[in-house]
């Protein structure tokens, strides 16, 4: 049965698999690593997820079962998954989760749908901010051919949060503008959400 649900949001590189590590240490809490990566539900594009209004609604589908599966702590359908990865994972919350009091999932693929996570869902939520020079760094240097998706591309994410900054973010050329106006663009989706949710913790 789960007493508590958390959701762990952040940006990649922000430390949050050592967090959700060091939470998991608890007898009583059990931790999920990422099982909405890209490869379980095939929504998104080159390292991020689709704001939750310009999926089609096949993508919609699978997401929204998806998460429905992982904060009720059923067993998800097979057929939504791809990878053992997160068969395996699956498999961790039906065998212990009648045991556990706390469910924590991590993700580094739900920052800009956290508002609609919360909305369906309920969850706890725990916003990982680390210094975006220091994110931006070290993304460029793990993956150096990296880019966010171009969220230029996302009608509904630009009309929804980023139209006041258009101009900005097409300036963006080098990799490190690039990588920096990606960034804050997320920073500024998921601060203005917790603006309105005093629960959420920063």
């Amino acid at each position: 049965m789960i007493r508590k649900k958390i959701l762990i949001t952040s940006l990649p590189r922000s430390g949050s698999t050592w967090v959700l590590k060091m939470l998991s240490i608890r007898k009583h809490i059990i931790g999920l690593h990422e099982p909405d990566h890209l490869d379980a539900v095939g929504i998104g594009d080159e390292g991020m997820h689709t704001y939750i209004k310009d999926q089609d609604q096949v993508q919609w589908d699978a997401y929204y079962s998806m998460n429905s599966s992982i904060y009720s702590g059923a067993r998800p359908e097979a057929s939504a998954y791809s990878t053992e990865h997160v068969r395996t994972l699956t498999k961790k919350v039906r065998d212990f989760m009648p045991e556990s009091q706390t469910l924590i999932v991590k993700s580094v693929f739900s920052l800009h749908n956290t508002e609609w996570i919360y909305q369906k869902f309920s969850p706890q939520v725990v916003v990982l901010l680390r210094h975006p020079c220091s994110v931006i760094h070290s993304i460029h240097r793990k993956w150096p051919g990296a880019r966010l998706k171009d969220l230029l591309d996302q009608p509904a994410f630009v009309s929804d949060y980023l139209s006041p900054y258009l101009e900005t973010l097409k300036c963006a050329e080098t990799v490190y503008e690039v990588l920096a106006a990606r960034v804050a663009a997320y920073y500024r989706v998921i601060l203005d959400a917790c603006a309105i949710h005093p629960s959420w913790v920063v």
